[in-house]
Order: C-alpha cells, then structure tokens, then sequence
C-alpha cells in the first residue's frame, strides 16, 4: 500500500479522533453561568442575570481567560444600559475596554455596545465614532447590524447626507442573513423617506417591516412599525388612517403589557377624533386613557424599537 495515503489516514484520524484537547471543567461552568446570565437577562430577570455574570467573572479572571472576561463584560453592559442603570454600564464597558480583545468579532460586540451606550445617553457624536469604529471591526457575519446600528446613530443625530445610500447597504447586507435587522434597516428607510416628504415610499418601506416583525412575532417591533405608519399618515394629512393605525398600535401594546404605552395611544387617538369632529369617540378614547393610567402603577413605559438593533448586543 502506498505510504501517502496512510499518512493521510492518521492526520485524519489525529483531527478527528479522540485526541482533541478536552475543556477545563471550571472553563465550561464559567461559560456556561454567562449563557445562562443572557437567557435570564433576555427572560428581563435582571438579579439572576446579574449574579450569574459576576460568578463568570469570578472564575474568568480567576483563569485568566481575557475572552470569556471580555464576553461577560460586554453582556453585564447591556444589561445595565437596559435597565438605564447607566453609571455601572459605563463601568462595565469601560473596564471591556481596558481589557481589550483578541479577536475582531470580540473587538466588534465591544465597540457595538459602546455605541449603543453613548445612544443612550444621547451622546450621538460618540455613538457614531463608535459605531463606525464597531463597522471597521466586524470580521464576521453582522456588518448589516453594525451598519444599521450607525445609521441609527445618524438618524439621532439628525444627519441626512448619505444615509439612503448606508441604509440601501445595510439592507442588502441582511436580505438572506438577518430577517430581523431587515425589518430595522427597512423602517429606518422609511423615517428616511418620511422626513423627504415621501409618505407613498415611507408607507411601502414601513409595511414591509411590518410584514417582516409580524413573521418574527416581535410585539414591541409591530407596534413601532404601526406607530410610524400612523406618524406617516398624520403627515401625510390623512387623519383617519392614523387612527386606524394607532388603534391596532394600541391592541398590540395592550396585549404585550405596556399598559403606558397604551393609555398614550388612547390619548394621541383622543387628539385625532377631536380633529376629526368626532367628539364621542374623543370622550372614548379619553376615557380608555384614563381607566389604564389608573390600573397602571405597576407598569413602566416601553419606549417603541423606533430605530432600535435587535436583541442581541
């Protein structure tokens, strides 16, 4: 038998066979507390996500494992941003990077977060140097996601000039890769062109985010897509399309529990009756406001994901 192909067989059976290094055990706990942290951050169980990313970090500095640190950190800020806990967000962003990374993917959920941070705190100059910093970084699959993150930033910050063009390549960028960054690329096309005066087009861009957001089932997705269509129609001068758009904005946000966000689509329908001549329906609507922000003291405001990223960080 030739000597090629048995040399060939035992690399094969080295790759393949069972001499690949095995993962520490206390390795695999720490990983396995931050996947964990992230399904109960996403469950919005802020305390058990919380305590499990501090035992992560615990055994990641204990082993010195700079990437698991990094990866805890980023998702301890995202955390804290969402629950507008921003001065430990800072601390928690600030110390990843101090830590730095070693891999562009790393480097690129570091800077991407950074940006959604400065957002938050409506620093819109910052947050797009750091989106534009998260976009240079991205060695994988989410440019579309970093290009939108940016254009979001731009949006804030009021600044128009080349926009379309950023939006057209981040929906390119998510058409067959990411069905929910594609509903976001396509609502922000059209704030876009709403703010052009283009109510047709923005209508279009809007429903098909729409269509999208309601296939992914994402409630508070839906209802931003309804509430800029019902923006779209007001400025479009069409009043009674927008009530029935905030109307199906309000089931939506009565049915995901933001009885706030609710009780205000009540009112901005209240406002539109009154236009209208309608002062029943306006008494109505009033009313509905009213009967929600009485039975609401344990409720907070959502704020709609206008232009907001998706879940991930």
């Amino acid at each position: 038998m030739p000597l090629l192909p048995i040399f060939t067989s035992l690399i094969l059976a080295g790759c393949l066979g069972g001499h690949q290094p095995v993962r520490p055990e206390v390795q695999t706990r720490a990983e396995k507390l931050l996947d964990r942290g992230i399904m109960a951050s996403n469950q919005g169980n802020q305390a058990a996500a919380e305590g499990m990313f501090n035992d992560a970090l615990s055994i990641a500095a204990s082993i010195e494992d700079r990437q698991l640190t990094l990866r805890t950190l980023i998702n301890q800020a995202r955390l804290y941003r969402l629950a507008k806990q921003f001065d430990r967000a800072v601390m928690a962003i600030d110390t990843a990077l101090a830590a730095g990374s070693e891999t562009g993917i790393e480097q690129a959920e570091l800077f991407h977060e950074k940006a959604l941070l400065e957002l938050a705190l409506e620093r819109t100059e910052s947050a797009e140097k750091w989106a534009r910093m998260a976009i240079a970084a991205e060695s994988g699959d989410q440019l579309g996601q970093r290009l939108n993150l940016l254009a979001r930033t731009m949006l804030a910050g009021r600044k128009l000039s080349g926009l379309q063009e950023l939006l057209n390549r981040a929906l390119s960028a998510n058409r067959g890769q990411n069905r929910e960054e594609e509903a976001n690329s396509l609502r922000m096309l059209g704030i876009f062109a709403r703010q052009m005066m283009a109510f047709d087009q923005a209508g279009q861009h809007l429903s098909e985010a729409l269509e999208i957001d309601k296939q992914l089932a994402i409630s508070t997705k839906i209802a931003a897509d309804l509430e800029e269509l019902a923006i779209n129609s007001i400025q479009a001068e069409k009043p009674a399309q927008a009530v029935a758009y905030l109307q199906r904005v309000y089931t939506v946000n009565l049915g995901g529990g933001r009885f706030t966000n609710a009780a205000d689509n009540q009112l901005e329908i209240a406002s539109l009756y009154s236009y209208l001549g309608d002062d029943i329906n306006a008494t109505k609507a009033r009313q509905e406001a009213t009967r929600l922000g009485n039975n609401n003291s344990q409720s907070s405001r959502k704020p709609p994901a206008t232009t907001s990223p998706s879940s991930r960080p």
